[in-house]
């Protein structure tokens, strides 16, 4: 648990409370949040491929208004993106955006929740990192199954349960 949620997890995924130790995307509330906990599946799981990374992120904040909660926007962006309806975890619905981001021969393609909750605005990151597949020598990998990924992500996330007030 990591305040206010369980999540149940393959043992052979990485927990870490806090932020991911392998690779930081922050939080897309358009202000600071700590990042509560992360996931990443096992590596073994995406290896010959240009996969690099898979994780899930939850974080939260509080205060702020429930039309916030229903945009994304990275930190320091004005406005955002309207997010549209999402999945439901455990009798709670989700609004979900997506985001792409490409830097330096490597693309982050990220699926974002957000729910309000108690007063909180609750955060749920799927994140899939590649590298270019031209950075590798022609046939030394393949390319990554992003849907694939992103399905073992979701297992996980669907099995966050959230302490009510």
């Amino acid at each position: 648990t990591a305040s206010g949620i369980a999540i149940a997890y393959p043992i052979a995924y990485r927990f870490t409370e806090g932020s991911d130790p392998e690779f930081t995307v922050g939080t897309f509330f358009g202000s600071p949040a700590p990042t509560l906990a992360s996931v990443a599946i096992n590596p073994d799981l995406f290896r010959g491929t240009n996969a690099r990374h898979a994780f899930v992120t939850w974080s939260a904040i509080g205060d702020i208004p429930p039309d916030q909660c229903a945009r994304f926007a990275r930190e320091g962006e004005a406005g955002g993106t309207t997010m549209t309806e999402g999945p439901t975890i455990n009798g709670i619905p989700f609004l979900e955006g997506r985001s792409d981001g490409a830097a330096a021969g490597t693309h982050v393609a990220s699926r974002i929740l957000h729910a309000e909750l108690s007063g909180r605005c609750f955060e749920i990151g799927m994140h899939v990192v590649t590298s270019n597949i031209a950075n590798f020598e022609p046939g030394a990998v393949l390319p990554a199954d992003e849907e694939r990924l992103f399905a073992l992500l979701e297992r996980i996330v669907m099995r966050t349960a959230f302490a009510q007030e």
